[in-house]
């Protein structure tokens, strides 16, 4: 299949593994350069690995929930690529009750994320922000509470 990415230049958060993993393998089948990061790094380098035999990959160790974290990769990724086409935001604190990482993470994290996405893309037409969300955000989920309040307040925020 052609989606049309050659060339183009993204940056996939939690791409170490899972649906990230899988969505940067996707873009680089396609022709993509990919920038991934993730808070393990043992993980992140093997994934690294394992994807740089489909294309050109660049990782760097990043806490998204980390204050300042998300716009230094940011900063460092689109340095790396020569510039920054698309960001997927696919990162998740998994954190069950902890309000504290779910917000920090899945929101902070993730607005700050999108915020210096947006400002290395000014000048690109075909620039693009995808968000992963979960059906937690739109359904009850009683015991991951914070999980799905977070979810929710990510759908509000990205069409914000």
């Amino acid at each position: 299949m052609d989606l049309d990415l050659t060339g183009k230049r993204v940056i996939v958060t939690g791409g170490s593994k899972g649906i990230g993993f899988a969505i940067a393998r996707t873009f680089l089948d396609e022709g993509a350069r990919v920038a991934l990061c993730a808070r393990d790094i043992g993980g992140l380098t093997a994934a690294a690995d394992q994807l740089s035999a489909h294309g050109e990959v660049h990782q760097r160790r990043a806490d998204i929930g980390s204050v300042g974290e998300p716009a230094e990769f940011v900063e460092w990724a689109a340095d790396a690529l020569g510039g920054l086409d698309i960001v997927v935001s696919n990162v998740s604190a998994a954190a069950g009750p902890d309000w504290e990482a779910s917000c920090a993470v899945d929101l902070i994290g993730a607005d700050a994320l999108i915020r210096a996405g947006l400002a290395r893309m000014e000048d690109n037409v075909d620039a693009n922000i995808v968000c992963i969300g979960s059906r937690a955000g739109s359904v009850a989920a009683p015991r991951i509470p914070a999980y799905a309040a977070v979810k929710t307040a990510t759908v509000s925020m990205v069409k914000s």
